[in-house]
């Protein structure tokens, strides 16, 4: 596409032996979601006197503790519940708008019409769309901040409301909502203001987020669950989290039985990636377009977007106590805009389902950026969807290329000058850089001529996520990582103040050969009577074992490591608690104080992909434990037991053996696991595990992998060897255990696995035949990892 802004950008491509670092989103632990201590439960129901085909209400309820301890004794204790089906942390949402971009309508007058500055309204050909059925059959719910209900274009829309935050009121103190729900349904031909999409449509204030806006797992079930029961046929959820949830996702299911349609925003992280409740199977996930009907360099995108609406400059309603209306972007307003679009094909289609929408989607589209993962189905032509009748699609800019997404990214392989003009804000343009089969290293410099918010993210050629760099690297800063087995790198460079600018790009690109020199992990520990003892290094002890000595504190840091490469350790201390997480050569943990270390654990930061940092501790009473690796807890907490020592190492995909797996899944069939160290089967879904076959496909010289499962209704199966199924097929048994061992292995090699039950979540990790899951419960197994550890 044409560009209006110019940089002078340098890549210069070095080498070595390094492996660049795979980021990925993960659903946050217990720990990490529970500050406040709040546990949610969902209890069991009964389908006594209702068809088994009804939608089930859940019965939630909220509990808090006052400290971690109560916490870690509560969640046991609602665990063992037998009249609890679900218990889970109480997961943070946020509302899904670029908080750091508003801008601001002044001097409005009461009769001003702002129609002409809604782009979007004609490139979406809405006003011809409103000779259909504009909504007034249709309740769309907005579960948001509240609703100004007074407001002079949202006079009498909203026809109810309920608040979740403790306000006593579904009005809006914070201004997402009113924003949302006048994108939607803003009142048309009144001489004020805007239009909305579907201006007939009939509003539900659910107010789940607070004046921050932001929200959390009981609140908006809660406000999904009375929008279901009060009318809505569309839920609009412009908010999301990083985290699956399945208590929430169990609100969703009960909303969806009853024939609603929910929308929700992809999320603003601009990665490969959606965020929750969005990821969801029976929820419509909307990512953002811009002005130029182009990808949003803010929105998130794949394979799991559904669809695409304009998310850019969208101007709408916001309370009477600011400016009455305001420009916002995000994947929250594009989720607005979708969901008008909806209310109106509903209004014309009373039976529409998200099932319905799914499976018509492409039909109900215009037909640009058709073999785009990145933007679904694209952008819903309404006069199509009801009529057949296709429309033209009118951008505010036409363009003649599109290079802001990655299956469109310039092709860079040696040295080139690249320019272009942007005229819209929120554009990006997406660079791939390919290298010589032997470069590893990577050397980025942007010199621009004009700094000013220019922002880089750079993806490996899975499109995980790398790093960010921020505006300071565009004044000649170099930054190195390493390329490692990746043939290219993916950068995409863009704006996010929205604003327009000129800048010129000059690539220059050649190899060498450095040397192979490998990363290791030094450390030291604090022993009691003792002090600090010396640096070990690579999986040697540090501390004591048979002296009943504790440890008291400890640093790391890693020597020969790529620049931009960290590690990171926090340690759980006696009468204090986990402490913050520390860096690179700080001590972490206390000294002179007499303070046992109960508890670790260390992660890395940018690490070459494929490397992964594994540690053990010596515990009183226990002995050495299980390794764990990448951010898993080693020792105890709650316990009262000093560890005495520690072991650390690193080690790379190469250096593990590689295991294997199908999982047969309920509902689903038979799947290829991609990465059994990270899931087997599924989690979130409420799926059982049916059956699985292992296999290693290159291991030493006669060794095998085994493994028994335990049925419902069987009990313990016979053994199964090397790609042979355990378990059943076509019965709808499902696995309630299962025990793994290594046959013929040399010493040093332990199996380690661990299952996500039903109920429960992930147990403990087991090792070397003993058994994962439960027995005599009655619970399914949804999941599992399993990962070989070289203790040596």
């Amino acid at each position: 596409m044409l560009k209006k802004f110019f940089i002078f950008f340098m890549l210069i491509a070095l080498i070595s032996s390094l492996v660049m670092n795979k980021t990925t989103v993960k659903a946050l632990s217990i720990n990490e979601t529970s500050k406040n201590y709040d546990l949610i439960v969902k209890y069991k129901t009964t389908v006594s006197g209702q068809s088994q085909t009804q939608s089930i209400k859940p019965n939630l309820k909220k509990f808090t503790a006052s400290s971690k301890a109560d916490y870690d004794y509560l969640l046991k204790k609602l665990k063992n519940d037998s009249t609890i089906e679900i218990v889970q942390p109480n997961i943070k949402y946020k509302k899904s708008d670029l908080n750091n971009v508003k801008y601001q309508i002044k001097n409005i007058s009461a009769n001003d019409s702002y129609l002409a500055n809604q782009w979007y309204i004609n490139d979406l050909n809405i006003l011809n769309a409103l000779q259909y059925n504009s909504g007034s059959n249709i309740t769309v719910a907005v579960v948001d901040t509240g609703i100004d209900y007074n407001h002079e274009d949202l006079a009498n829309k909203v026809i109810g409301g309920i608040d979740y935050t403790g306000t006593g009121s579904y009005n809006d103190n914070e201004g997402h909502g009113t924003h949302v729900a006048g994108t939607i349904a803003a009142i048309s031909n009144n001489g004020k203001g805007i239009t909305g999409i579907a201006p007939s449509t009939k509003l539900l204030a659910v107010k789940v987020l607070d004046a921050n806006g932001e929200g959390d797992t009981l609140s908006i079930s809660q406000g999904i669950i009375w929008a279901a029961d009060h009318g809505a046929k569309i839920i609009n959820l412009s908010l999301g989290s990083s985290s699956s949830d399945q208590i929430l996702k169990n609100a969703i299911d009960y909303a969806s039985n009853k024939g609603v349609i929910l929308v929700a925003a992809a999320g603003n992280d601009g990665l490969k990636s959606i965020c929750y409740p969005a990821a969801y199977d029976n929820v419509l996930s909307v990512g953002a377009t811009n002005e130029a009907n182009e990808l949003a360099s803010f929105s998130n995108f794949g394979d799991k977007i559904d669809l695409v609406a304009p998310g850019v400059n969208i101007l709408s309603t916001v309370p009477s106590f600011s400016n009455n209306y305001e420009y916002m972007s995000g994947t929250s307003m594009a989720t607005a805009v979708a969901s008008g679009q909806l209310a109106i094909l509903a209004s014309n289609n009373p039976n529409l389902t998200v099932s319905s929408i799914k499976t018509n989607l492409k039909n109900y589209s215009y037909s640009n950026n058709t073999i785009d993962k990145s933007y679904g189905a694209g952008i819903i032509d309404v006069t199509k969807a009801i009529d057949g009748q296709a429309t033209t699609l009118k951008p505010v800019y036409n363009s003649t290329g599109d290079d802001n997404t990655y299956t469109n990214a310039i092709d860079v392989n040696s040295s080139k000058q690249l320019s272009g003009n942007i005229v819209v804000p929120f554009d990006s343009t997406w660079y791939k850089l390919s290298f010589n089969s032997n470069s590893t290293q990577v050397k980025l410099k942007f010199i621009s001529q004009n700094p000013t918010n220019l922002k880089a993210d750079i993806f490996d050629s899975s499109l995980n996520s790398i790093t960010e760099l921020q505006s300071n690297y565009f004044s000649g800063s170099d930054y190195t990582l390493s390329k490692g087995t990746n043939s290219y790198l993916y950068v995409k460079v863009y704006d996010d103040s929205g604003s327009l600018n000129k800048w010129t790009t000059n690539f220059s690109f050649n190899t060498t050969t450095l040397p192979d020199t490998s990363i290791s992990i030094n450390y030291l520990t604090h022993v009691q009577n003792i002090g600090w003892q010396n640096y070990v290094s690579n999986g040697s002890i540090s501390g004591t074992s048979g002296q009943s000595l504790r440890l008291e504190a400890m640093n790391i840091y890693l020597s020969n490591a790529p620049s931009n490469m960290k590690i990171k350790y926090q340690t759980h201390i006696q009468n204090i608690g986990w402490q913050p997480w520390v860096y690179n050569g700080s001590l972490a943990g206390t000294s002179g104080l007499g303070l046992r270390m109960e508890a670790f654990r260390i992660s890395l930061e940018n690490a070459p992909s494929g490397y992964h940092v594994l540690y053990q501790a010596h515990v009183e009473n226990i002995g050495w434990q299980n390794w764990v690796q990448d951010g898993e807890m080693s020792g105890t907490s709650g316990r009262g037991l000093r560890v005495e020592a520690i072991r650390i190492k690193l080690v790379k995909d190469s250096d593990i053996i590689k295991i294997n797996s199908q999982s047969n899944i309920q509902n689903i069939g038979w799947q290829t696991d991609a990465d059994p160290t990270n899931l087997v089967g599924t989690v979130g879904k409420s799926l059982r595990l049916e059956a699985v076959k292992l296999s290693l496909p290159a291991p030493p010289a006669g060794m095998k992998i085994k493994y028994q499962a335990h049925i419902q209704n069987i009990g313990w199966q016979d053994i199964a060897y090397d790609g042979t199924i355990a378990g059943t097929v076509g019965k709808g048994l499902r696995i309630e255990a299962i025990r793994i061992w290594l046959e013929n292995s040399p010493s040093n090699y332990t199996i380690q696995y661990q299952a996500h039950v039903s109920n429960i979540g992930w147990m403990d990790w087991v090792k070397n035949g003993e058994t994962a899951g439960t027995t005599g419960l009655a619970l399914p197994i949804e999941g599992l990892r399993i990962r070989i550890i070289n203790n040596n």
